[in-house]
């Protein structure tokens, strides 16, 4: 999903999919289940800022990607397309680093 949102980034419906099915379901969803249980789990500090962190890069986009109309908004402001882009390449960066 990352990849067809950054080959064609002018279209909303890729940066939305990107950010609902993948960063904020597919990942978001267990990410946010860790952090809500972090200290029962005993995570250890640095785990807990890169989930919180993962949480909120993908969070600040909630009301910029959760609706189709805000989605086309943002791929039509190159620099608000490219904020978003490198939002969700830290946190693929983030979520790569916790799952290995």
């Amino acid at each position: 999903m990352y990849r067809d949102a950054v080959v064609d980034p002018s279209d909303p419906d890729k940066l939305q999919k990107l950010w609902d099915q993948g960063m904020r379901q597919y990942v978001g969803q267990g990410f946010k289940t860790a952090l809500d249980n972090a200290a029962a789990l005993v995570y250890s500090t640095t785990v807990v800022n890169r989930l919180t962190t993962y949480n909120t890069l993908v969070s600040k986009w909630m009301n910029k990607m959760l609706d189709g109309d805000d989605a086309k908004k943002t791929a039509a402001d190159p620099k608000a397309c490219e904020q978003f882009l490198n939002d969700m390449h830290q946190a693929l960066g983030i979520a790569t680093g916790l799952l290995k």
